[in-house]
């Protein structure tokens, strides 16, 4: 008895299983828990969604800062100390950097800092709220009442809270998150 070969079905079994192992392998890395740092936030999600369209926040000046806007920008409200000094300046600059690495894309995104202390000049980039904007956005959110000095988070363009970022967090991943986010 001679055997015949059949090399199409070997050929079916190499290509099967070329396509399937990577759709196995990512099968299971997803059951364990591995995500890739690329696909990753690194703030936290805000649940249940905040909705803070309503409220309009005014600036030093007075003038009227609504967070819900048709400019489809994205609001990075960021809570400060009650003191600012050197450490504070330098945390600021930092934020200022992070906005301007946005490149084309900064104008989008809208820097409000929230706070008592004073100021001095910030790059037109940094706007501080009026002093009564704490507790306009406290008596709207109980979420910001109970945050930590330099918690922030970022507010679509519809006044939804998307994310929060900890006081603890580095700039460099709040970048990260933005440039995926603020396009």
């Amino acid at each position: 008895m001679t055997q015949t070969r059949n090399p199409g079905r070997r050929l079916l079994i190499i290509v099967a299983i070329a396509f399937l192992t990577p759709f196995i392998a990512a099968l299971v890395l997803n059951r364990i828990g591995w995500h890739p740092d690329a696909t990753r936030n690194h703030g936290e999600l805000v649940e249940p969604p905040v909705s803070l369209a309503e409220l309009v926040l005014h600036d030093g000046d007075g003038q009227a800062l609504p967070l819900a806007n048709l400019e489809r920008r994205f609001t990075w409200l960021l809570r400060l100390p009650d003191t600012c000094a050197e450490d504070c300046l330098q945390r600021l600059d930092e934020i200022h950097r992070v906005r301007y690495s946005l490149g084309r894309h900064a104008p989008k995104l809208a820097v409000r800092l929230i706070g008592a202390a004073p100021l001095p000049e910030l790059p037109d980039s940094l706007r501080a709220l009026a002093a009564d904007s704490g507790q306009a956005l406290t008596a709207a959110w109980s979420g910001f009442g109970q945050a930590r000095p330099w918690s922030s988070w970022l507010v679509d363009d519809k006044g939804y809270v998307m994310l929060h970022f900890p006081p603890t967090l580095e700039a460099r991943l709040i970048r990260r998150d933005l440039g995926r986010l603020v396009k």
